[in-house]
């Protein structure tokens, strides 16, 4: 129903000249709440292409995130049919990925600002994804060490200015830390300091903004921190229950397919490198969140 309003609104534009990019700008972001992804790409061009140049540098923002994000969907889209996936079809990726980052990472070098760098960072984790399914570890590693300095880059601008927000990309750049260091024999696992940061930048937003973010990085913190401390095992009892708490207050699909995304990052690579009951608990804590966006529908 909103997509077939947003259609029709289109044409109208189109036949005025459409050619006010504020305008276009409004369309792409139209499309982009209806999950429409290609057709806010598009719209989003058109807004930074008109001569009016009344689009937002936001327009920029969102056409760098959304074009890296409909590459990995396509990729894991062909994924799951029945012939495998291309050397084309992951080169195409590839490429989408990189150029969003190459405006990306202009556009925060121009103007730095959290926003910008934990778009930075979340396209790098899409291309470290793409890579791990193309099957090139090296590649996918070098994507997940930039995908760290991103975030470490927007923490330290939260607490410079916006301490409230430092526990989003701090989460993010401790999950890439537990993957391309906490293997090396010189890593001495979180520096405590920080995990005070993110604990209290989580109770501050639980406080004066209550939302589900606000809860599941709580557990998110508490699991990570339990694998690298080595103990996921004993911990996996009470990370399960409070999931189940939150889940009983909040079902929503598109939360839950959000959380099993970061789940799926983390938790194979430490079964991979993990032995008995600590890989055990790894895997059985993914099909835990699995199990979560089944019930939810998504």
């Amino acid at each position: 129903m909103q997509r077939a309003k947003i259609r029709h609104l289109e044409q109208r534009f189109v036949s005025l000249g459409g050619a006010m990019g504020a305008v276009a700008e409004s369309f792409g972001l139209a499309w982009a709440e209806t999950k429409g992804t290609a057709e806010a790409i598009e719209w989003y061009r058109r807004a930074l292409a008109a001569n009016d140049g009344s689009a937002s540098i936001k327009a920029a923002e969102q056409l760098g995130n959304l074009r890296a994000r409909l590459a990995l969907q396509a990729v894991e889209q062909a994924g799951k049919q029945k012939n495998p996936l291309t050397r084309a079809q992951l080169q195409h990726a590839r490429s989408e990925i990189s150029e969003a980052l190459e405006g990306l990472e202009a556009l925060t070098r121009l103007q730095p600002s959290i926003e910008r760098a934990n778009l930075c960072g979340s396209a790098w984790k899409r291309l470290a994804l793409v890579e791990a399914i193309a099957k090139r570890p090296k590649d996918e590693r070098i994507a997940i060490e930039n995908m760290k300095a991103s975030y470490a880059r927007a923490e330290s601008l939260a607490r410079a200015t916006n301490y409230a927000a430092l526990f989003y990309p701090a989460l993010n750049r401790m999950a890439a830390e537990l993957i391309v260091d906490a293997d090396k024999p010189k890593w001495n696992n979180f520096d405590p300091a920080t995990l005070g940061d993110v604990l209290e930048s989580l109770s501050i937003r639980a406080r004066d903004e209550p939302d589900f973010w606000s809860f599941i990085g709580m557990i998110e913190l508490r699991t990570y921190q339990a694998i690298a401390d080595r103990r996921l095992a004993a911990a996996r009892a009470g990370i399960e229950h409070d999931l189940d708490e939150l889940f009983t207050r909040v079902s929503a699909a598109s939360m839950w397919s959000s959380v099993l995304d970061q789940a799926s990052f983390v938790l194979p690579k430490y079964a991979q490198r993990a032995a008995g009951p600590e890989r055990q608990a790894a895997n059985q804590l993914l099909a835990r969140v699995r199990g979560y966006v089944r019930e939810s529908g998504g």
